[in-house]
């Protein structure tokens, strides 16, 4: 359903000299029920299911057109409750207007099978992300067919990766078991890298609770475990990314950023937490002009939701400003805890990219 004109949207190659990522967000609906998923504050985003329509036909092939070739991503909720929108998505892409865009799918895995022949059918096109917690799936998340998954698409030869939320208030996280449990599984199948995201909040519909922010979390053990942990997997052969960042963390996502996401109501928005920007000039359909949102033009009432120490936090560009000390209240209110965390996510990610400038361990000592 690609237009059969040029797009409206007049785009020039360096006004999307930094775009990698177009991440839609097709749907919040889940066939899931995560320990940490907020289930009720995704139903307060609005529409629920981002349809495939003229304006956002005519948004993608306008960035095609500049020579600009981004990856496609799906998130959601459940990518692949939407099937038909990321049919449609796809195929009009490579089926329709040619183009060797790549398309990754952030999924919770239990419905690729349900799904094989969509699979089968643009496996060349396909980068896999699953959300698998390991020693911790059947507490944190549900249990799925993950041996027959994982075959499944070896066999098609899609790349794909794993995706584990380490709970960091369990002393657990980091033992052996983990350790082996993840190890295992790379051995037996072709997984091309692991991202791991630490647990920073617990969300449910009655209860919000900012994990790193408690007394009881000593964040210099916490990183300390986790960057043995890190370099246990790296000696090991396993490619891991911290946040999805395998080289730096960058969430200022104002400024040409490398990152645009499209909300299911039909807003660009800058950010993931998209709740709060609801700019008319900035939906598809409407939107002209090349990214120019500044945080000092924020809307009134979404500033009014971040506190003013966030503001003026020099961690704001790590952690993108997002909800935490905002949308839900802390008694008593701990931005500093907040600041140290990711002082230290800056410092394991520089060191994980420091191990990964050589390929193995044996690299790294000249042998």
């Amino acid at each position: 359903m690609l237009p059969t004109e040029c797009s409206p949207y007049k785009l020039e190659r360096n006004d999307l000299e930094n775009l990698k990522d177009v991440s839609i967000y097709v749907g919040g609906a889940c066939n899931f029920n995560c320990r940490y998923c907020d289930r009720d504050f995704i139903k307060k985003t609005g529409v629920q299911k981002m349809e495939f329509d003229q304006d956002l036909a005519a948004f993608l092939l306008a960035i095609y057109q500049t020579g600009a070739e981004p990856m496609i991503s799906f998130h959601g909720g459940e990518t692949l409750l939407y099937i038909d929108t990321i049919k449609k998505i796809v195929k009009s892409m490579v089926d329709e207007g040619g183009f060797n865009a790549r398309f990754y799918i952030q999924t919770n895995g239990s419905l690729i099978l349900k799904n094989a022949e969509f699979f089968r059918q643009y496996k060349d096109y396909l980068y896999v992300s699953i959300s698998y917690d390991f020693h911790f799936q059947l507490e944190n998340r549900t249990e799925f067919g993950i041996h027959e998954t994982l075959q499944f698409l070896d066999d098609l030869n899609i790349d794909k990766q794993l995706q584990y939320v380490i709970p960091t208030n369990r002393k657990e996280a980091f033992d052996v078991e983990v350790f082996s449990s993840i190890v295992n599984l790379y051995k037996k199948y072709r997984i091309n890298s692991l991202n791991l995201i630490l647990l920073r909040h617990q969300r449910g519909l009655e209860e919000f609770k900012t994990i790193i922010a408690g007394d009881d979390v000593d964040l210099k053990r916490l990183f300390s475990s986790f960057l043995q942990f890190v370099q246990l997997l790296y000696v090991s052969g396993i490619n891991v990314a911290l946040d999805g960042h395998s080289q730096e963390i960058d969430k200022d996502y104002y400024s040409n950023h490398k990152q645009v996401v499209l909300a299911p109501d039909g807003y660009i928005y800058p950010e993931y937490q998209f709740i709060e920007y609801k700019y008319p000039e900035f939906r598809l359909g409407q939107w002209r002009a090349p990214f120019k949102l500044e945080r000092n033009h924020f809307r009134p009432e979404g500033l009014a939701k971040i506190r003013p120490q966030c503001i003026q936090c020099p961690k704001r560009n790590v952690c993108g400003l997002q909800y935490y000390y905002a949308m839900f209240d802390m008694d008593p209110p701990r931005p500093d805890k907040c600041s140290s965390f990711y002082s230290y996510m800056e410092f394991s990610l520089n060191h994980l990219f420091k191990l990964k400038r050589h390929r193995s361990l044996l690299e790294s000592i000249g042998i």
